[in-house]
């Protein structure tokens, strides 16, 4: 059963700081694991060497986990590929997400997904595949879909609960995603979309686990039964927690997590 120490904190939960303010507020509230996104490390990158990057994830006690996210599905390759998978391997990252849209069918979205996970560089990283209800790969059922298509160990699916609903789905929807979990992203929210616009709503509405109205513990306790060894990150885009000062905001993130995996372990009976 996971806890706090097993749960990244996602690159947009803490917006747009830079690397020092976010490892030491993440650190400071109890992380262990981030989440970095390689298009905003690569500049920084320019001006500080790895091994800075080095230091300050020891000094505050953290590790990065995962990069997100890429989109690969496109006929144009995304020009941060071999910097993601490069930087991945230097700070021991294993899972990349992956996200649509796709370009032309299904059958190219797969051939691009299945280069990818084979190129020598990609071995030991997962790709997890996110649907996103503002992308044409919108529901859990055409993710399995390309999944099938895809059939390679290193390629799995992310499934954000936030998405979930917004694309009508429910976790009844998920039956055939299970096989597939690679990653979750935890949050929270209400059922209905409080901005007509789904991409909006998503970056600006979300809310902390147990603050909403999905079923996150119900969730989070099924991905346990069904796929134990998935990556756990919390993923919470919100307004109000940006206003906050960025350490208050990623402890109040951490008290949710923890709040929400101490549930979880009561379902489970540990």
């Amino acid at each position: 059963m996971k806890n706090l120490a097993d749960v990244a904190v996602s690159f947009h939960t803490l917006g747009e700081a830079e690397p020092h303010a976010r490892a030491e507020a993440a650190g400071a509230a109890g992380f262990r694991r981030l989440a970095l996104s390689p298009r905003r490390l690569r500049p920084w990158l320019v001006d500080h060497p790895v091994q800075e990057l080095h230091d300050l994830l020891s000094a505050n006690g953290l590790v990065v986990s995962e990069l997100e996210a890429l989109k690969v599905l496109g006929a144009e390759p995304d020009e941060n590929t071999d910097f993601a998978l490069s930087i991945a391997r230097e700070l021991g990252a294993t899972l990349i997400q992956v996200v649509g849209p796709y370009d032309g069918s299904l059958d190219d979205a797969a051939s691009r997904l299945q280069a990818l996970a084979d190129r020598p560089d990609a071995a030991g990283i997962t790709l997890s595949l996110e649907f996103l209800p503002f992308t044409n790969v919108t529901t859990p059922a055409i993710a399995v879909d390309l999944m099938r298509l895809v059939d390679r160990p290193n390629v799995g699916l992310c499934l954000d609960f936030w998405h979930l609903y917004r694309c009508g789905g429910s976790p009844a929807d998920l039956e055939d995603l299970w096989p597939y979990l690679a990653a979750v992203q935890m949050d929270d929210g209400p059922l209905v979309p409080e901005h007509p616009d789904l991409f909006t709503d998503c970056t600006h509405n979300r809310r902390l686990p147990g603050a909403g109205e999905f079923d996150v513990v119900g969730l989070l306790a099924e991905a346990e039964r069904r796929h134990p060894d998935f990556a756990l990150s919390v993923e919470v885009i919100s307004d109000d927690l940006k206003a906050l000062p960025l350490a208050e905001a990623a402890q109040l993130n951490a008290d949710a997590v923890a709040a929400t995996l101490a549930q979880v372990s009561e379902v489970l009976g540990g």
